[in-house]
């Protein structure tokens, strides 16, 4: 009885370490997954940003504002939550938000303006820079 529970709890162990991953980012389908503030579909690769809260869940965004906007709200910006946001030069690549730098690019798919770079150039902000701007100005975009 022993070796059969041994035998379940490794299987478990081992199962659940094939699991999904929970850290990094995830991949998003392009025009069917949905944004989790303003529940449109998300379309536009160069804006494409995630949140992996503190419990390991995924939270997809259409635009880098929203995120913020959505972390204000739901009270999990903590030290365990993770913020992907799209290299918004080549819509492939992820960054991590809180080291990446922020572009006043004029319309976001929210219309909240900012793309994420991964050096900075002139006029980037870094992300408290980003963050402070975002949820100054948070009327625009996700008041829906």
């Amino acid at each position: 009885m022993r070796l059969l529970v041994l035998s379940i709890t490794l299987l478990a162990l081992v199962l659940n370490a094939c699991g999904e991953k929970k850290t990094g980012p995830v991949a998003i389908h392009y025009d069917r997954d949905t944004c989790e503030q303003c529940r449109m579909i998300i379309s536009d690769p160069h804006y494409a940003t995630e949140v992996r809260d503190q419990n390991g869940a995924v939270h997809l965004f259409d635009d880098p504002g929203g995120a913020i906007v959505w972390l204000s709200q739901h009270d999990q910006d903590t030290a365990h939550t993770e913020i992907w946001v799209m290299n918004m030069r080549d819509g492939k690549t992820w960054l991590n938000a809180r080291t990446a730098w922020f572009l006043p690019t004029g319309a976001t798919p929210m219309d909240f303006g900012y793309g994420a770079v991964a050096t900075a150039e002139d006029g980037a902000i870094d992300f408290g820079a980003f963050r402070t701007a975002i949820l100054a100005n948070r009327t625009r975009g996700a008041s829906q």
